[in-house]
C-alpha cells in the first residue's frame, strides 16, 4: 500500500483538495494570499513601477481571498503581515486606490484591495480597526502639510482615501 503522503495516485480532483489542504495547515503571508487572488502590483509594486495594482477577474479575486481567509490561522498571519505592510506609505496609498480590472467585464465595481477585505464578514473588523488607527497618523500629517491657503496640496489624501472605504 502506498504512503498517504504520495498523493500521486490519485485523481486530479483529490490532489487538488489534499494540495489545498497542506496549504491551509501553514500559515500564509500576505504576499502569498494575494497572488493566490491574482491580484498583480499591491504590494512589490509599491515604488511606481505599476500604475495601480491589477486583477483579471475581481468576483474570483474576492472568492479566492474569502475562501484563504476564512481559516482563523491563516487570518491571523495575514493580518500581521497586512499591519506590517501599510506601515510603508506606499503600500497603503497602492491598497486604498481602486484595482484595475485588465480584462473586459462587466462586473468590475472599482473597489479597492482594502475595499474588498472590508467587504468580507471575517476580517472586517480588524481591517476597519487597522485603518481607523492609520486615520490621525496621516491627519496630522495632513495638517502639517496644508498650503496657505487652507487647502491640501494632494486631492487624493490618505485620509480621504481611507474615509472613503470606511463608508457604505
Amino acid at each position: 500500500m502506498q504512503a498517504l503522503s504520495d498523493a500521486s495516485n490519485l485523481p486530479q480532483g483529490q490532489q487538488d483538495k489534499r494540495i489545498r489542504l497542506q496549504q491551509l495547515q501553514q500559515p500564509a503571508s500576505l504576499n502569498q494570499i494575494v497572488d493566490r487572488a491574482g491580484i498583480r502590483g499591491l504590494i512589490d509594486s509599491a515604488d511606481g513601477q505599476m500604475p495601480a495594482p491589477e486583477v483579471d477577474d475581481p468576483r474570483q479575486a474576492h472568492r479566492q481571498l474569502s475562501a484563504d481567509l476564512a481559516v482563523a490561522a491563516i487570518r491571523n498571519s495575514f493580518m500581521a503581515s497586512l499591519a506590517e505592510a501599510l506601515s510603508a506609505e506606499g503600500v497603503l496609498r497602492r491598497c486604498l486606490l481602486p484595482i484595475t480590472v485588465t480584462v473586459q467585464v462587466s462586473f468590475a465595481t472599482g473597489d479597492s484591495f482594502l475595499r474588498m477585505l472590508l467587504n468580507m464578514p471575517n476580517v472586517q473588523q480588524p481591517v476597519a480597526m487597522l485603518l481607523l488607527h492609520k486615520l490621525p497618523e496621516y491627519s496630522r500629517a495632513e495638517c502639517d502639510d496644508r498650503d496657505g491657503n487652507g487647502s491640501s496640496s494632494n486631492e487624493s489624501s490618505i485620509p480621504s482615501l481611507i474615509l472613503g472605504q470606511l463608508s457604505w
